[in-house]
């Protein structure tokens, strides 16, 4: 029984910090757009590794820049391109979730 105790002590440590750092970012973050704003829920996302969105997010870091902070209007990588590429691009490949415009963009 002792051989197991630390492996489960990580587990469930590991467990609540995920809990912890998807508790203290703002659900659902409101992404503005003249399009309608788009609802990005990090819970929704939890099964993801952060990383998979933040890629500039290094092991261990808590919190990711904005993406407006090097995706802006006239870099190589637009924030509009970045996110329709990550999001939709993932929700293609993985079979669920919204693909077209007004799935995301909700005028309001």
């Amino acid at each position: 029984m002792k051989k197991l105790t630390f492996p489960i002590l990580i587990v469930v440590g590991a467990t609540f910090l995920t809990i912890g750092v998807l508790w203290a970012v703002q659900d659902p973050l409101i992404l503005e757009s003249k399009y309608g704003n788009v609802e990005l829920s990090h819970q929704k996302h939890s099964s993801l590794k952060c990383q998979e969105c933040h890629h500039t997010l290094k092991e261990g870091e808590q919190s990711p820049k904005p993406c407006g902070e090097c995706h802006k209007e006239g870099a190589e990588v637009s924030r509009k391109k970045a996110f329709h590429d990550n999001c939709k691009g993932c929700h293609k490949k993985m079979g669920q979730g919204p693909v077209k415009c007004r799935e995301c963009h909700q005028k309001k």
